[in-house]
C-alpha cells in the first residue's frame, strides 16, 4: 500500500509543536529560576546563577528532606511537582514530534526555517546559527526547491546553508 506524504501538512503540525515546545522550555526555565530563588542561590552574572539548574534542584530536594517541618515545604514541594509535570509534558511533546516527523526521515524533503532576523535557512542545524536559536518554520514551502523557498528574497538567505544563491 502506497501512502501519500504531504510535507506541507506534516511541517505545519511540526511548526505548531515547535512553538508549544519553546513555551514548555520557557516554563521550565522560569521554574528553575523559582528553584534558584527558593534556595537563595545568587546570580553571578545577569543571566547565570552560581549553581547549575540540576545542582539547585538537588539542593532544594535536600532542603526539603532536612527541613520537613518548615513552613515553606508546601511551596517548595509544589515547585518540584510543577517541574516534574513540565518535564513529562515536554517528553510527551517530543514523542509526538518524533512520530509525526517519521516520514521526513524515511524520505527527506527540502525544508526552510527563518531566524529572528528574517534570514532563511535550509537547515535547523545550520552552522551560522547560535546553539540556542529559535527558528520559525516555513511549512508553506516545505517540499519545494530552495529557489522557490527563497521567493526572490536572496538578500535574506543564509550564506552558510544556502551558499549556492547570490
Amino acid at each position: 500500500m502506497i501512502t501519500f506524504v504531504d510535507p506541507k501538512r506534516i511541517d505545519r503540525q511540526l511548526s505548531q509543536l515547535s512553538i508549544q515546545r519553546w513555551e514548555l522550555v520557557d516554563q521550565i526555565a522560569f521554574t528553575y529560576n523559582m528553584i534558584h530563588n527558593a534556595i537563595e542561590d545568587r546570580m553571578i552574572s545577569s543571566t547565570r546563577w552560581a549553581l547549575s539548574d540540576s545542582a539547585a534542584e538537588a539542593a532544594l530536594i535536600s532542603q526539603l528532606i532536612d527541613t520537613a517541618s518548615s513552613p515553606r515545604v508546601s511551596e517548595c514541594s509544589e515547585i518540584l511537582r510543577h517541574l516534574l509535570q513540565l518535564r513529562a509534558d515536554l517528553f510527551d511533546l517530543d514523542e509526538t514530534f518524533s512520530r509525526i516527523e517519521g516520514p521526513y526521515y524515511e524520505h527527506p524533503w527540502p525544508r526552510t526555517f527563518v531566524d529572528r532576523t528574517g534570514t532563511i535557512h535550509a537547515a535547523a542545524s545550520c552552522d551560522g546559527l547560535p546553539l540556542d536559536a529559535r527558528l520559525g518554520w516555513l511549512p508553506e514551502v516545505s517540499g519545494e526547491t530552495d529557489m522557490k523557498a527563497a521567493g526572490g528574497r536572496s538578500s535574506m538567505l543564509c550564506t552558510h546553508c544556502l551558499p549556492q544563491f547570490p
